[in-house]
């Protein structure tokens, strides 16, 4: 759940959060929130810190910052992530299976 954007913006409105008023972000007018409790993503990372900015426009959001220290190896990370494209044109190729030339199907019925 932790990986998936919409589930991690629902876990940011469920936590308590510090306002971090409006600003300028990616070019773009938006109001953010911070987040530090200290069970925001535990299962991932201890002190985690997360911001979230949204347009104020929109209402969208526009940047997702993560940091803290991995559980796993103990290495302080920093996850951003912007440039979120919400009316992109999408077409039925950009999810086709994209088969190599030189695959070879093998008989199925050995």
């Amino acid at each position: 759940q932790e990986n998936d954007p919409r589930e991690l913006i629902k876990h940011f409105l469920t936590c308590d959060y510090k306002d971090l008023g409006c600003a300028v972000v990616c070019g773009i007018q938006a109001r953010g929130i911070e987040v530090s409790n200290p069970g925001f993503l535990q299962s991932s990372m201890k002190d985690a810190v997360g911001r979230l900015w949204i347009n104020v426009k929109t209402q969208l959001p526009i940047r997702m910052e993560l940091e803290g220290t991995n559980i796993e190896n103990s290495k302080r990370i920093k996850i951003v992530t912007d440039e979120f494209r919400w009316n992109a044109t999408l077409q039925k190729e950009d999810f086709g299976p994209f088969i190599p030339e030189d695959y070879v199907l093998q008989d199925l019925d050995r």
